[in-house]
């Protein structure tokens, strides 16, 4: 992702790393989710919701931070 937003690659290149890109992402996200006890999830309670929260948020801002700095 950091190497196509600042080296020019050519497009079908570009084509088929993103596809690629989408597949892995689709696939660690399918692991995961395969993986998640529901047990465990709700024996963990608020602080398991509130560490998931705080993630998200974190994330969230780290990818708008990096929105602005590159201006797409």
């Amino acid at each position: 992702s950091l190497l196509a937003s600042f080296l020019p690659f050519l497009s079908e290149l570009k084509t088929t790393l993103k596809f690629a890109s989408t597949f892995l992402l689709a696939m660690a996200m399918a692991a995961i989710g395969l993986k998640v006890s529901f047990k465990t999830l709700l024996s963990s309670g608020k602080k398991g919701v509130i560490f998931g929260a705080l993630l998200f948020a974190i994330h969230l801002l780290v990818i708008i931070a990096l929105m602005l700095f590159l201006k797409i």
